[in-house]
């Protein structure tokens, strides 16, 4: 089945660089070149950050060609959030028209790191609904930055994102642990499972209890939570998220 990874995540988190990953490994096995554009037909990139300035990822649409981000923010008078937001409005006009033309196997979609702005606002919604209408296997991929997650107050915010993405859109929402090549095996055990978690949180702590507690509200939908560990440098993880999408 033709599949859509709609990729979200923090800035910083290594998100644009897994799109790029992603988006070769999917085309080791699947590809037919385009003699016009050069591209590959068999997956199609999307590129929805208009403040991005340097993509690996060779791109089929990209907003920025749609959008002028700077003389948005001058002309407007807005800041960079709110040109952020902004521009995807004005880009999602046109969407259907662009979502139409495509007839590839794989849709990768790079969104804003600033995911607040693609979050809460009315764009995010307008652009999964018309997703969903492409009958595609649509798939949110919420990417973290392992690292980060090392510190429990990051890893139980991580997931309050995850699970508002998961209900605000109502789509299959997965994890994805980025720079895993950066983190040691033993100090991501708790990552995926609760329990350990709760074990792992500091008794001197005052932060202790409150965290708990909200680990304890997400078990059900921790433990439904698909999670793959992936290094966007060294390709680690790579079988078993390809084998998981097959």
């Amino acid at each position: 089945m033709k599949k859509i990874f709609l990729v979200v995540g923090m800035a910083g988190s290594g998100k644009t660089t897994f799109c790029t990953k992603l988006y070769n490994w999917l085309s080791q096995d699947n590809i037919e070149i385009d003699p016009i554009t050069g591209l590959n037909k068999k997956v199609y990139s999307i590129n929805l950050d208009p403040a991005v300035i340097n993509t690996l990822i060779p791109l089929n649409l990209d907003i920025r060609e749609k959008i002028n981000y700077d003389e948005l923010m001058q002309k407007q008078n807005l800041g960079p959030n709110g040109a952020i937001i902004t521009a995807i409005n004005l880009f999602l006009l046109n969407i259907n028209a662009y979502l139409n033309e495509i007839d590839s196997q794989y849709i990768i979609i790079d969104t804003p790191g600033q995911i607040e702005a693609f979050i809460w606002s009315s764009g995010g919604l307008v652009l999964v609904d018309s997703l969903k209408k492409l009958g595609y296997d649509l798939n949110l991929l919420f990417v973290m930055d392992s690292r980060e997650s090392k510190r429990h107050t990051v890893f139980i915010s991580n997931m309050l994102f995850a699970a508002s993405l998961h209900s605000r859109y109502d789509i299959k929402t997965y994890c994805i642990f980025n720079k895993i090549d950066l983190v040691d095996t033993s100090e991501i055990e708790w990552m995926k499972d609760s329990d350990n978690f709760r074990k792992d949180l500091p008794e001197e702590d005052a932060r202790t209890p409150m965290l708990s507690s909200l680990s304890l509200h997400f078990e059900e939908f921790y433990k439904d939570m698909t999670t793959f560990c992936i290094s966007s440098v060294t390709s680690q993880g790579k079988k078993e998220f390809l084998d998981y999408f097959k």
